[in-house]
């Protein structure tokens, strides 16, 4: 328990120092509004630089990264099935899958994974 406590205390400790001297060290930037803009050779651009983020292309990223990490969870399950008993086993797998239904449903009830829209 003692060991535990002190790792914990060496990492807090550690970590902070490292962010400490992180902020001293490092050179000081100002911003200087004419070193932020986009070189343009001397005339005004007809357009902006930036360009926009289509908010549904970011939700589609979005539920492709939690579906995606839903996967990686499933994956270590047939090594738990080895260690529980197969009721435990089968009641928790039975609960991810449906979570999992009930998640693409509600997306698919949302409309969000119609590309055209």
């Amino acid at each position: 328990m003692f060991s535990l406590v002190a790792m914990i205390i060496f990492t807090t400790v550690l970590a902070n120092l490292m962010m400490f001297l992180a902020l001293n060290i490092s050179k000081k930037k100002q911003l200087i509004l004419n070193k932020m803009t986009a070189f343009e050779c001397g005339f005004t651009p007809p357009v902006s630089p930036r360009l926009p983020l289509s908010m549904h292309f970011f939700f589609i990223a979005l539920i492709f990264l939690i579906f995606d990490i839903e996967i990686v969870l499933i994956m270590p399950m047939m090594l738990i099935m080895k260690i529980n008993n197969i009721f435990f086993w089968s009641f928790m797998c039975t609960y991810f899958m449906i979570l999992l239904l009930l998640s693409i449903f509600n997306e698919w009830n949302q409309m969000m994974l119609n590309w055209n829209s």
